[in-house]
């Protein structure tokens, strides 16, 4: 390979590295009726199982502590904890193929207040969820609400919540969520191949 085709090389190699994600505000909401059991480690290694939460409704966000989504769905979350903490578990649990560790999981809770866990039985691989999915299940812990693999805003998360709590009325889209452009992995991403496109623009023109 000639050092004219290089650069085309690196930039096509790269746009498939950069990551990609559902705009805010476009959550794809699908409803089931499972009600979930496993196990899973807390950050003080202590196993506990999910059943511990009964008796209140539940968000789980199933997170990676490599994943984009992952933070930003994590700080909707944080959006409602103060308000919704007495009424509501809050749990992040790095899914069974993450490759995270118990330090890994650690440094994502930082300086989150809710439970962080690690699926050690993969138990993600069992109801087919991965990184970036949030659920929602009701005080029996039945699963209400899934957001599959999507940025989801608190509003979003709130009006999943409210009926569950006996909270009439929907709960406008708080427009400031979804113009966060720089937590935005999608707007991230154009950045990227912007950028990308530019130098590779700039390396030919001084190449020629």
């Amino acid at each position: 390979m000639n050092s004219f085709q290089r650069p085309i090389a690196l930039f096509v190699t790269l746009l498939f590295f950069i990551p990609t994600a559902v705009p805010l505000g476009n959550a794809q909401i699908m409803t089931h009726s499972i009600k979930p059991d496993f196990e899973f480690q807390l950050t003080n290694e202590t196993v506990v199982n999910i059943n511990v939460y009964t008796g209140k409704p539940t968000v789980i966000d199933w997170a990676a502590s490599w994943c984009t989504i992952c933070k930003a769905n994590q700080r909707a979350m944080n959006a409602l904890y103060e308000d919704y903490k007495s009424v509501v578990n809050f749990v992040s649990i790095s899914y069974g193929n993450s490759r995270d560790t118990l330090s890994d999981v650690l440094s994502m809770k930082g300086t989150y207040e809710w439970d962080f866990g690690l699926d050690i039985n993969n138990i993600a691989k069992t109801y087919q969820v991965t990184n970036g999915y949030v659920w929602v299940l009701d005080e029996t812990l039945t699963l209400v609400q899934a957001f599959n693999y999507t940025t989801i805003t608190s509003s979003q998360l709130q009006n999943a919540l409210n009926p569950l709590l006996g909270i009439t009325g929907s709960v406008e889209e708080n427009p400031s969520e979804n113009i966060d452009l720089l937590h935005n992995p999608l707007f991230i991403s154009f950045i990227a191949i912007i950028s990308l496109s530019a130098v590779t623009v700039v390396i030919l023109r001084l190449k020629n």
